[in-house]
């Protein structure tokens, strides 16, 4: 798929791999956008638990979680123990709810529909100099979020 090599002669990766983390980026930011929302890192505060306790706590599907944790492990958030469990990294525990300065709020508002959305937007911004949100939802924010109570 790929025609240059993924690593330089100086032992860093490529131009082209390293632009291709960033257009994939917002695959982890989603993946971290449902852990948080699910509150995962609340549930594993005391110790690693398998995928099968968090599946059964978070009402989830438990093949995909899994998947899920796995891809999280891989971005540092977790590690994947044996017998399908996993622990919090430090990473993963700043989006407990009960530490100093939790993520969990971010990670949650940053990655909703409504504000992910405009992001698709920011073309016709940079057209047009409006704002995205106003062009996405047809109404400025805080008339959409008046709607919303």
């Amino acid at each position: 798929m790929y025609t240059q090599t993924q690593v330089t002669s100086g032992g860093e990766q490529s131009p082209s791999i390293e632009l291709l983390k960033l257009i994939t980026a917002y695959w982890g930011s989603q993946a971290v956008w449902v852990f948080a929302k699910l509150g995962i890192a609340d549930l594993l505060k005391d110790g690693p638990q398998t995928t099968v306790h968090v599946a059964a706590q978070t009402r989830t599907h438990e093949a995909s979680l899994y998947r899920l944790l796995r891809a999280l492990a891989t971005l540092g958030l977790l590690t994947e123990l044996d017998g399908a469990r996993f622990e919090l990294k430090a990473m993963g525990a700043s989006l407990r709810t009960d530490v100093p300065g939790s993520m969990r709020t971010p990670a949650v508002m940053f990655a909703e529909p409504w504000f992910w959305n405009t992001w698709g937007g920011l073309l016709h911004t940079v057209s047009t100099g409006q704002p995205a949100f106003d062009h996405v939802y047809g109404m400025p924010f805080f008339d959409y979020q008046l709607n919303l109570l």
